[in-house]
């Protein structure tokens, strides 16, 4: 981006993109806590985080980068955050549907689909913007991506749960960190 002459805010705010796989514990516990109107605590949230993508990949669509980089930016920081959102709600799903012998399997699979996702999204889609597609095709393409993951949510069962959300942002945050810390050697996690 330097040889592009983007100053150095700029690309530190590009920066922030990546911030919210890393800070993404601090909201997963509200999303635990709070159940959407609508198809239930899982595939509510997932279907939420995925029309918000859908909306933001296709408005960064239509901003040219040379032009409107700052807002290319906030956008991307808010596609980021809808992306780990559902990142952690899908990371529920699983371990709701899935029996205890085949979650590592699943995770698997989870992890096959999240690197696909991040070539095709990242070096594949750059490539197909810069030398056949241009910006626009390339950008509504990606959002047009998302919509059988929306199909696979609507069919997809609803996991039946054996314990309901937390009641109170006690039970959801605090409980289970006083309960994780309390156990033997928690202290090793920060070595």
């Amino acid at each position: 981006m330097t040889v592009a002459n983007v100053d150095l805010k700029t690309i530190g705010f590009f920066s922030l993109v990546g911030q919210a796989y890393v800070f993404k514990f601090m909201w997963a516990p509200m999303m635990d806590r709070y159940t959407p109107p609508f198809l239930g605590r899982r595939r509510g949230w997932l279907l939420i985080s995925q029309v918000l993508l859908i909306g933001f990949i296709a408005s960064m669509a239509l901003l040219e980068p040379g032009k409107h980089l700052w807002w290319l930016a906030a956008i991307a920081v808010l596609v980021a955050f809808c992306s780990a959102s559902q990142d952690i709600v899908f990371d529920a799903y699983k371990t709701d549907l899935l029996p205890a012998d085949q979650r590592g399997s699943g995770a698997a699979i989870s992890v096959l689909g999240y690197r696909l996702a991040t070539l095709v999204s990242g070096g594949l889609a750059l490539w197909l913007a810069d030398r056949y597609l241009g910006w626009l095709v390339t950008y509504v393409l990606m959002a047009l991506l998302l919509l059988p993951g929306i199909i696979a949510t609507l069919r997809a069962p609803e996991p039946v749960l054996d314990a309901p959300a937390p009641r109170t942002l006690e039970q959801a945050m605090f409980a289970p960190l006083r309960d994780f810390f309390s156990r033997n050697k928690a202290w090793l996690i920060y070595c």
